[in-house]
């Protein structure tokens, strides 16, 4: 049901139907976004220190991009 309604949020934004809603991105583009490995970010989900992750079925996790951008001056400062 979730991910169904994820899609749908998807097809809308494409449309720009959908406005102020944040994306969502796998494991893949935020390891790729960040240079480092997917193994890496795993890790870090595992340890806690990573981005704020959000799961939509057991071996699905996603990243909001306000979440990673957040981390990631939180890392900086």
């Amino acid at each position: 049901m979730l991910l169904l309604l994820m899609l749908r949020i998807c097809v809308l934004r494409r449309k720009g139907m959908v406005r102020g809603m944040d994306e969502y991105l796998t494991t893949m583009e935020v390891a790729k976004w960040l240079r480092v490995d997917r193994s890496t970010l795993c890790r870090w989900r595992l340890a806690g220190t990573g981005p704020r992750v959000i799961w939509l079925g057991p071996s699905s996790p996603r990243y909001a991009r306000a979440d990673v951008l957040a981390w990631l001056q939180e890392m900086a400062a």
